[in-house]
């Protein structure tokens, strides 16, 4: 999604809500747009004082609440150690894709899943909501090749 697209879904956004698209939204947008890899809201807030915009990180983390409900980025949260990291990455609306975790060796697989994408819209239209954010994260035990800690096949009935 390129940066044009991605201001004008957020403005979309912002003014069915009745939200004003700031100055200050404006430029944690173009950072945001700028990061080719995960991020965090202490890596926006060292961006935005490298181009002397310089804004408090509790604005950062409301204007984040927003970029994830409008579907332009999504959490991407790991373990690093002993500590959690909240990380989040610019997201595709139009194609999700959903995270499977080994919890043996901490590596993360992206899938994509037509099946998936029509089962959660099924369930949305089921109970008539409007979907304005989605996790999926599947924690298990991988049973790749590349896995040291490789499991066996589960068979299902």
């Amino acid at each position: 999604m390129g940066t044009a697209e991605t201001i004008e879904i957020f403005k979309n956004f912002l003014a069915e809500r009745k939200l004003s698209f700031t100055r200050e939204r404006q430029e944690i947008l173009r950072v945001i747009c700028g990061f080719n890899r995960t991020f965090g809201v202490e890596d926006i807030c060292a961006a935005l004082i490298a181009a002397k915009m310089p804004l408090a990180g509790s604005t950062v983390y409301r204007n984040i609440d927003l970029l994830r409900a409008a579907g332009i980025i999504e959490s991407a949260s790991f373990c690093s150690g002993d500590r959690k990291r909240n990380q989040f990455k610019r997201m595709n609306p139009r194609r999700r894709h959903y995270q499977l975790h080994c919890l043996d060796c901490e590596t993360v697989k992206q899938i994509q899943s037509d099946e998936l994408d029509r089962a959660i819209l099924d369930i949305c239209n089921k109970y008539d909501i409007s979907p304005e954010g989605l996790v999926v994260k599947i924690e298990g035990r991988r049973r790749c090749k590349g896995c040291p800690h490789k499991t066996k096949s589960i068979k299902t009935g």
